[in-house]
């Protein structure tokens, strides 16, 4: 468990960057503009020119898989970010509270006994590893 609280911060983080990437990504279309000509089929027959945009679609598929991608990058870090946070609430409240001032605030050992009136961060530590066994 320990590993995945390390993990927590950068998952937290990931989904953010993600989401980012996800609507530059959106905004990365090129869109080409031309011009054509035509006129209609019947009398009288008035030339008429229409200005046509619009993006490639090779381009289009391309974007749908990196979004695919992203999508799917931002789903493993919003799962393990929930498993993280459904074991939280199993743990008891001093747990608790280590972990969140720990890697949610990143608050060092020293301050988070502090915080938490105890000796020493050496001693907050201590018994953060026995309570995570």
């Amino acid at each position: 468990m320990k590993e995945l609280l390390e993990q927590y911060s950068d998952a937290c983080e990931l989904v953010r960057e993600t989401e980012e990437r996800i609507r530059k990504l959106r905004e990365r279309k090129t869109t080409i503009h031309d011009k054509v000509t035509g006129s209609m089929s019947e009398f009288p027959y008035a030339p008429t020119s229409f200005r046509i945009e619009g993006t490639p679609e090779a381009e289009l598929d391309i974007i749908a898989q990196e979004e695919r991608l992203l999508y799917l990058q931002k789903a493993d870090a919003v799962e393990l970010k929930i498993r993280v946070e459904e074991w939280l609430l199993t743990a008891p409240h001093r747990l608790r509270r280590i972990v969140y001032f720990k890697y949610f605030d990143g608050l060092s050992w020293e301050e988070i006994a502090d915080k938490m009136r105890a000796t020493s961060g050496e001693s907050v530590r201590k018994e953060f590893e026995r309570m995570i066994k």
